[in-house]
């Protein structure tokens, strides 16, 4: 278990998931369901719903606090992942005003899904939807993603996030592939429109460092080292600065319209490390780089306790 994740958490919705496992297989659901029930609802808990298990007391020690209110962030979204999602069955009734929306705004009408659909059908149909979407100008991008962010409803889990000052060099490249070299997204493919939001701490509170809980057990994911407050990208090449990343919640509102670049970016010329003997050279090389840059006690006993598997 990472050693950000707190043993009050570990007793309290962790155990109420993964007690009494009976093997690998169970485990792997357990961690789904896990995150599908627990990370995957509201930002904005209320009366009668403990919300997002990262916004919990059991969590309060991952908080974050003394950042200073104008530092600015970024969060980077994939369109393809977003309409992906909001398209599945359990979402139909929500998936046909989604559909209507996007048409207003670009022109491109979505053909009916066909039953069985892939990845590869849908990523036909945003390769017709983005570049529509971007010829109608900046203003229509940005009412798009604030629409599709307020799409999701309570179901999104929390943003992951950078601070923007460690990434301008990249941003203003304006390549999704350094981008996603640069934050350490693996998960995304080739083919992939990303979507850009930049704005103030302020904006986001409550900040949040992130744990393999709300990695949802990534291997793009390495846990930040005792002592240091935040999280830490794991870059996807060598040579690329790791910067610092933190949790919130989703931004709603005007403020997902208005904080959106109002750019779609096309991942192209992108190769993630998915084999696993290319993964476990970048987790190790990544480890030997936090060994290098964090000397405080305690760091090497724990790298060694959770070695780059």
């Amino acid at each position: 278990m990472d050693h950000r994740v707190s043993r009050e958490r570990e007793s309290g919705d962790l155990g109420k998931h993964f007690r009494g496992i009976s093997g690998e297989d169970d485990w792997w659901e357990r961690r789904d369901l896990y995150f599908a029930e627990e990370l995957c609802r509201s930002s904005v808990p209320g009366p009668a719903d403990e919300g997002s298990a990262y916004l919990r007391p059991l969590n309060l020690s991952n908080r974050l606090t003394g950042i200073a209110g104008f530092d600015r962030l970024v969060h980077v979204g994939s369109l393809n992942g977003m309409l992906w999602w909001l398209s599945q069955p359990a979402r139909l009734g929500g998936w046909r005003r989604i559909q209507k929306e996007l048409q207003r705004l670009s022109g491109f009408r979505w053909p009916p899904r066909p039953p069985g659909a892939t990845f590869d059908w849908f990523d036909e149909q945003i390769e017709q939807l983005a570049p529509a979407l971007q010829s109608r100008g900046e203003s229509a991008v940005r009412e798009a993603a604030g629409f599709l962010g307020n799409a999701f409803g309570d179901t999104e889990p929390p943003w992951w996030a950078c601070f923007s000052a460690e990434v301008q060099d990249v941003l203003r490249t304006e390549q999704a592939n350094e981008i996603c070299i640069a934050l350490g997204l693996g998960h995304r493919r080739p083919g992939e429109w990303l979507l850009v939001w930049e704005y103030t701490v302020a904006e986001a509170l409550p900040l949040y460092r992130p744990t393999v809980l709300e990695a949802n057990n990534s291997p793009y994911h390495f846990p930040s080292t005792p002592g240091y407050s935040f999280g830490i990208t794991m870059p996807l090449r060598e040579d690329v600065r790791a910067c610092r990343e933190v949790l919130h919640a989703p931004l709603r509102g005007p403020l997902a319209a208005d904080r959106c670049t109002g750019r779609l970016l096309r991942l192209e010329n992108f190769t993630s490390p998915g084999d696993n003997r290319r993964l476990a050279a970048l987790r190790s090389s990544h480890s030997d780089r936090l060994r290098r840059e964090f000397t405080a006690s305690g760091v090497s006993p724990w790298l060694r306790r959770h070695p780059p598997r």
